[in-house]
């Protein structure tokens, strides 16, 4: 084969000269071409027809032939190497086809690697699939099958090509039902979660989180079902009981978008449009390009008005892409100021837009932690993958200087800032559309109720087993939330299965009375035990709000609890604490800004959130109505009535 042109042996491949030996060779050969030049994969792209032979050939293989099978395989090389430098190429050629009749057919016929490489090339080729394409039934089908693949690294590729599809699906803004309708793909994710967790890596468990998540966020099909599924519940305990902080922070992020669509509906999600043009679009060809160079170069020099002068003369669309599919967006997150970033959102930017990455993840991936809280708050998804299959928060976590450890930080609890004052104001001004779609938009009211009180004691567990304080953050702000939400008679009378399901936390029920309903005893710890350290003002912000919303909706079940409890007495100190210093107050202005945005953020209601003050008088005016007696607001006086009342109240029933 010395001295033979690449272009020779393609045509041999083409046109089948030889026998299949011979075949086998040329491929082999070209092969060792791809290896070795990056200008021989051009060559083979620039010959019509060439990669669809190479797939036919793949295809008419017989396997119980040695030779045709040793041909096949080194087609599946081949075409991998093509398919790292021009995918789409492959795609169009048929490679998916023929990659998954390979492996689901003959996969134990072939070389695990052989197989392997395949998975491989699928996995690219379904960043190319579109989600009306005709064949995405039949890949969604075949995929499925894969899932439960005996090979690890098959089942693994499988689940990869359907956090593919599915970021494709979303970020079109298409619902991704039909993914899940030819699979089994919930049932499948919620079984892997179940099952040892410890067989999975912390990245694999990660993948299917994600995938879990976005599934649920584009589609209410698929929330319906993953929220009637009996493995749900399961699926969750075992992620949050995970050793591995990243699964249990993974596994909340996937539990607070739950309790969002069962409390809230889908309204309350964060939501982009994509810019469309007005039918007057900007200049197009080389023009354009190199209008979008000169806007490259000025973001890069942080020039804002070059910026706003470009495209308020509509010289360039907003949501131009360029030769690599980069949008303004990812460049001014990734190299622009943050007054950039937020015209480009005004303007309708498309913060998850992106050929390889959104903006999310260059803003992770240079460590800029203000940039991410911006986009967070415009409606970026933090569950999208890039080319590589990362989410922003895994880009961010590739380094440990500091802005990266605080873009970490933000992502590992993002619902915290998406939420902003546009959002308000776009909810206010479709308040109408909300209510008419309130009924529809909601689960369930049986099913919501049932998957609130499972979930009510495992994040009571969560928070007093954790010793991250990112996790105990996060599942008292999921308490908090189904509080809210609860009404007076869900919460004196939870679902028989909520009480069952309720047996593990039963270590927690140290403070239990009669008159408590199940379940709520693990609340109440939780509460006492953070009125109980001094220096957790955010967790006490929390807790109070919490226990307004109790004592709003049942203060005849809740103030001589609380009472009882000391909790008064707690809450009555903080409110008589005396004022911060005005040096206290400038050192921790930057603090105060964040809580505040942070509360505003979890309330995820129209209402605005109270604040501490307000609180403290809430409860402290919510148990002395509650008491009714002149002479109790004293203490020591109430706490020996409260008794004394209780024991003779007991006799006289007795």
């Amino acid at each position: 084969m010395d001295g033979i042109d690449p272009d020779v042996l393609l045509e041999w491949l083409q046109t089948g000269i030889g026998d299949e030996r011979d075949l086998q060779v040329t491929a082999r050969a070209i092969t060792y071409y791809l290896d070795v030049s990056n200008e021989c994969t051009r060559r083979i792209i620039q010959v019509d027809g060439a990669v669809k032979a190479i797939c036919s050939r793949l295809a008419a293989a017989e396997m119980t032939d040695r030779t045709s099978k040793d041909l096949a395989e080194q087609c599946v090389k081949l075409l991998e190497h093509i398919c790292q430098r021009e995918t789409l190429a492959v795609y169009d050629a048929g490679g998916m086809h023929a990659m998954l009749t390979l492996v689901r057919q003959h996969g134990s016929q072939v070389h695990k690697d052989t197989m392997h490489s395949a998975m491989s090339v699928v996995t690219r080729l379904c960043g190319k699939m579109e989600p009306n394409d005709a064949a995405l039934p039949q890949c969604a089908e075949s995929l499925g099958a894969l899932l439960a693949h005996e090979d690890n690294k098959v089942s693994e590729s499988a689940l990869r090509c359907f956090a593919a599809l599915t970021d494709r699906f979303i970020r079109k803004m298409l619902d991704p039902a039909e993914l899940a309708t030819h699979s089994n793909l919930v049932e499948h994710l919620l079984t892997t979660l179940s099952s040892e967790t410890a067989a999975h890596s912390a990245n694999f468990i990660s993948i299917v989180l994600s995938l879990l998540s976005n599934l649920c966020r584009g589609s209410a099909a698929v929330t319906e079902q993953v929220l009637s599924s009996p493995r749900l519940i399961s699926a969750l305990q075992c992620v949050l009981t995970n050793k591995d902080d990243r699964c249990v922070t993974d596994g909340l992020r996937l539990a607070d978008l739950l309790v969002v669509l069962l409390s809230e509906g889908r309204s309350a999600l964060p939501f982009t449009m994509a810019y469309q043009s007005s039918g007057e679009p900007g200049q197009s060809g080389q023009s354009a390009e190199r209008a979008h160079r000169h806007l490259i170069d000025a973001i890069r020099q942080k020039d804002l008005s070059a910026l706003v002068d470009t495209i308020d003369n509509g010289v360039v669309d907003v949501n131009f892409t360029d030769d690599v599919g980069q949008t303004l967006c990812n460049w001014a997150s990734a190299f622009g100021s943050l007054e950039m970033v937020q015209y480009l959102c005004d303007k309708g930017a498309d913060v998850n837009k992106g050929h390889k990455s959104s903006s999310l993840h260059y803003a992770a991936s240079f460590g800029r932690p203000d940039i991410v809280k911006v986009l967070l708050q415009r409606g970026a998804n933090p569950d999208l993958r890039d080319e590589d299959g990362k989410t922003a928060l895994d880009k961010a976590r590739e380094r440990t200087d500091e802005d990266h450890t605080q873009v970490a930080q933000i992502l590992e609890s993002p619902s915290v800032y998406m939420h902003s004052k546009s959002d308000e104001q776009n909810k206010s001004k479709q308040a109408s559309v909300v209510r008419k779609n309130s009924t529809s938009d909601l689960p369930d009211r049986e099913l919501a109720l049932r998957v609130l009180h499972q979930l009510l004691p495992i994040f009571c567990e969560i928070f007093m087993k954790s010793l991250s304080a990112s996790v105990r953050r996060t599942s008292l702000s999921l308490l908090r939330k189904i509080v809210e939400h609860m009404q007076l008679d869900d919460i004196r009378s939870p679902p028989s299965q909520a009480i069952e399901s309720q047996g593990s936390s039963t270590d927690m029920q140290t403070s239990s009375t009669a008159d408590l309903p199940p379940g709520a005893e693990n609340l109440v710890t939780v509460v006492v035990s953070v009125l109980e350290q001094e220096e957790d003002h955010d967790g006490q912000e929390q807790v109070l709000l919490i226990l307004s919303s109790l004592l709003r909706k049942d203060p005849e079940l809740w103030v001589p609890e609380l009472v009882r409890l000391g909790v008064f007495e707690r809450v009555e100190a903080m409110a008589k604490e005396p004022p911060k210093s005005s040096d206290d107050d400038d050192d921790d202005a930057d603090r105060a800004e964040e809580l505040n945005a942070r509360n505003s953020a979890m309330s995820r209601s129209t209402t605005s959130t109270p604040s501490v003050a307000m609180e403290l008088d809430v409860v402290e005016r919510s148990i002395s109505a509650g008491i009714n007696d002149e002479a109790e607001k004293e203490r020591a006086a109430m706490l020996n009535v409260m008794m004394e009342t209780c024991h003779i109240d007991g006799k006289n029933g007795a």
